[in-house]
């Protein structure tokens, strides 16, 4: 299972996407513009998403990648 980390903030979440030794990271607009642009960002569908609940931050988001059934969520 591949997964990537994604640390939400008000404006903008940073993911980090794994590499053979590190991460890369990419930042994205907190926004509908922002979130489409990470959804059809190549393989962002290929991964596990996992996020931190940041209040409502996150909520956009989740939402987002539910739509894009890209979203898996786990209790």
């Amino acid at each position: 299972m591949k997964c990537i980390g994604i640390d939400v903030s008000k404006l903008s979440f940073t993911v980090a996407y794994p590499t053979e030794n590190s991460y890369r990271l990419e930042v994205f607009q907190n926004d509908s513009k922002g979130i489409k642009k990470f959804i059809t960002s190549p393989g962002s569908d290929a991964y596990y998403c996992i996020l931190e609940a940041t209040g409502t931050y996150i909520n956009l988001l989740v939402y987002m990648l539910q739509e894009a059934q890209i979203a898996r969520l786990y209790g």
